[in-house]
């Protein structure tokens, strides 16, 4: 029940104006006006907050990368590995076939013959299916290595000083609800 002002003489009515009024911006600094303000408040204040910028671009790069450096080395690895698996299959193969052939040749014709084309059919197997799977490997590799975020950006929420609204890049891959142009 509201009181009515005139039939009780202690009341008074009050108005009452909220005005609200928020400021972005983008990137890690506050504009230059609000360094003034914060220098005004605590001297030195805008040159701490310089300095703590600085340093946090410096890790973030220097993070940036060893990333960077931790993915050629992975790759680098990754092929000597698949040329020592080339290797190590091309000798099972041969020896398979001269076991094969000298198995023929001391009388067990059928018997070498089976060990040699096993060892034939296993090298052109491994051939054909390894080159399939090295091809979609690469791909689904590519894929989800452009979608990681460096460890800094991805285990920091954005606040609202950081935020900044930006186009996608081409090479991500799109959001949920978003669909794709391909």
């Amino acid at each position: 029940m509201i009181a009515d002002p005139a039939a009780n003489p202690g009341y008074e009515e009050v108005t009452a104006e909220a005005i609200e009024t928020s400021l972005t911006w983008s990137g890690p600094l506050p504009p230059p006006e609000y360094l003034r303000g914060y220098e005004l408040v605590s001297r030195g204040a805008a040159g701490r907050l310089l300095t703590i910028f600085e340093g946090e671009a410096l890790h973030r790069r220097e993070m940036e990368r060893q990333h960077l450096t931790a993915l050629v080395d992975d790759r680098s690895r990754e092929r000597d590995e698949r040329r020592r698996g080339q290797y190590c299959g091309f000798a099972i193969g041969v020896v398979a076939i001269v076991a094969g052939a000298v198995v023929a040749i001391m009388g067990h014709g059928i018997s070498g013959t089976l060990i040699g084309t096993g060892g034939v059919s296993g090298l052109v197997a491994a051939f054909v299916y390894g080159q399939r799977g090295a091809s979609s490997g690469t791909r689904s590799q590519s894929v989800s290595s452009n979608s990681e975020a460096p460890a800094s950006e991805s285990q920091v929420p954005p606040t609202s000083q950081t935020a900044a609204l930006s186009e996608p890049d081409a090479n991500d891959p799109p959001s949920q609800g978003e669909e794709s142009e391909e």
